[in-house]
């Protein structure tokens, strides 16, 4: 199969760069078809897989930006699969990781929405994780890194509707997690149904406006 033929390639020619980024990049995907099937521990020991390569990778070309990013998103991938077996405290370490390469990569090109909007990921997966153990506290100011990211890309594109639904995201769960909370409902709301105006509300997303109403009645 076209994993082991990588695999084959690699261990005849390490210094292969393309090869070895190939290689994670293959681990990775098995991973993602693993955990569709629900096979967990498949999937995380396929995205461990694919971490160790891409991680050997960018510490040879610490430049290399895109490099960088793709070991943030392992971390990333590591860290939801342990976050759904509640090993809280390992995905808040996998989250914490990719955070720390987002910021060194984002600082080096901030122009970059993308990668902007990992950071903010990572920043949210941070605070779900810490609310997940009970630390509502730091998980506040983890989503308040978060939304501060996401607000900014917000107001520059109002158009992108995958950054307005981020944003309302992002205020639901600050205020799930007890930061002003009545506040915060309604300006999701208020987005929600700005949303549905324009028509950009996704279908899937149609109970949210009905949710948030609720959740500003229990609030007051």
């Amino acid at each position: 199969d076209s994993q082991m033929t990588i695999e084959q390639l690699v261990a005849s020619n390490p210094s292969n760069a393309t090869w070895r980024r190939q290689l994670a990049v293959i681990h990775e995907k098995v991973g993602d078809v693993l955990l569709t099937q629900g096979d967990e521990n498949g999937a995380l020991n396929a995205y461990q897989d694919s971490r160790a390569v891409i991680s050997s990778l960018a510490a040879t070309n610490r430049s290399n930006l895109a490099w960088q990013r793709h070991k943030a998103v392992s971390y990333i991938k590591i860290g939801n699969v342990l976050a759904q077996q509640n090993e809280y405290t390992a995905a808040l370490k996998s989250y914490r990781e990719s955070l720390a390469t987002l910021e060194q990569i984002t600082e080096r090109n901030p122009s970059s929405s993308g990668w902007q909007v990992d950071l903010s990921v990572a920043h949210e997966k941070i605070g779900d994780t810490l609310v997940s153990q009970g630390e509502n506290g730091a998980g506040v100011e983890a989503y308040r890194n978060s939304l501060a990211i996401i607000e900014r890309l917000a107001a520059s594109k109002p158009d992108k509707a995958g950054w307005q639904r981020h944003l309302l995201v992002s205020l639901f769960k600050l205020a799930s997690a007890g930061h002003d909370s009545v506040h915060n409902y309604r300006r999701a709301l208020d987005m929600a149904e700005t949303m549905k105006a324009n028509g950009v509300l996704a279908s899937s997303d149609a109970h949210i406006p009905d949710l948030l109403r609720q959740r500003i009645r229990e609030a007051k």
